[in-house]
């Protein structure tokens, strides 16, 4: 188990001197020898000014954390929003679909990506349903003072199977609380959604468990066996967030090769939704899609978090090109067929 992030997050109208409390965590992280792959904070605005928007980058600078994100509850000032997305590198901004305003949100990643292009889009999300508090961006939310952390699993459970993933979770609460303790920075929870980073892959493990490649038959049942322990296993442990399995397409280098061979499509991602998957996260699609076929996928998965009663992340990718596009980190991925 390796530690994903470790996320600060500051809720509505809460000051405090955000060098000052990441070198707290810092320093803890040090003394316990952990290593994280990225420090994070995430900030709660009521209404989003430019200065605000732009303070953004200057509050990560500060505080020297990898990115920063903010979450909105509606469209206002999307321009400026896309503005930011676009002067930045490290920013990531959420809002909340509202009122089944489908057509309207199909329209801001289309703005995202004329103004900010793939990379703009990669670090916009869209929450349907209440938005989490989690260490995951972009679909996030300051929600209370204190800090999270977020943990890659995927490869421990190929390598020692499913009867460690308790030691697991145990072992990530543990740290949480002893960082609290050095630190007395609250600890809000762990986010203990089985994520993957390129070659540790979530897909990988789907398909060893499940003995046939990712996409083939039994693929859906073994995703929703992995939510159920998750899910098991987290109680009492301090969970947050969206405590799921998560497919992030451009993230996941098992399931690009199932994507690139047509093994999987948009339908197979959306049925793999309705059960026990976060949401439609890192998924490259041709620029060229019309704002009403968005608008459409948007009702689908409204319709898929209705069902659930949970909240479904939304982060859609648009690119030029066909085939298979340079995602810069996230390296060569190919690009869904609609």
């Amino acid at each position: 188990m390796e530690i994903r992030s470790i996320t600060l997050h500051i809720p509505l109208g809460f000051s405090v001197n955000y060098r000052r409390i990441v070198e707290r965590l810092e320093d803890a992280v040090k003394e316990l020898k952990i290593n994280v792959f990225s420090k994070r904070i995430v900030v709660d605005f009521n209404k989003v000014s430019k200065e605000d928007i732009l303070s953004l980058e200057e509050i990560r600078e500060e505080a020297g954390v990898d990115y920063i994100a903010t979450h909105l509850n509606t469209l206002e000032n999307f321009s400026l929003i896309a503005e930011a997305l676009n002067k930045t590198e490290r920013t990531f901004i959420s809002t909340r679909l509202e009122n089944e305003m489908f057509r309207e949100y199909a329209k801001s990643i289309k703005i995202v990506f004329k103004k900010a292009s793939w990379y703009g889009c990669a670090r916009y999300g869209i929450s349907i349903g209440k938005t989490p508090v989690t260490p995951y961006f972009p679909v996030t939310r300051g929600g209370e003072y204190g800090f999270s952390l977020s943990i890659l699993y995927a490869s421990d459970l190929i390598k020692n199977e499913l009867e460690t993933i308790p030691e697991i979770f145990y072992k990530a609460y543990s740290l949480g609380c002893e960082i609290s303790r050095k630190t007395r920075i609250p600890f809000i929870g762990v986010d203990y959604s089985l994520s993957p980073w390129m070659d540790d892959s979530v897909a990988r493990l789907i398909e060893v468990l499940n003995k046939a490649s990712f996409g083939e038959p039994g693929t859906l049942q073994t995703i929703y066996k992995l939510n159920k322990l998750i899910e098991k296993h987290s109680i009492g442990l301090k969970p947050i967030g969206f405590n799921e399995v998560m497919l992030p397409v451009a993230e996941d280098n098992i399931l690009k090769d199932a994507v690139r061979k047509g093994r999987i499509t948009l339908h197979h991602l959306l049925s793999y939704i309705s059960v026990c998957v976060a949401g439609l996260d890192m998924v490259p699609i041709n620029y060229r899609i019309s704002v009403e076929k968005i608008a459409r996928i948007l009702q689908d998965l409204s319709v898929l978090a209705d069902l659930k009663k949970r909240t479904v992340g939304v982060r859609i990718v648009l690119v030029e090109g066909e085939g298979e596009v340079d995602l810069g980190f996230f390296e060569k991925t190919p690009v869904l067929k609609i």
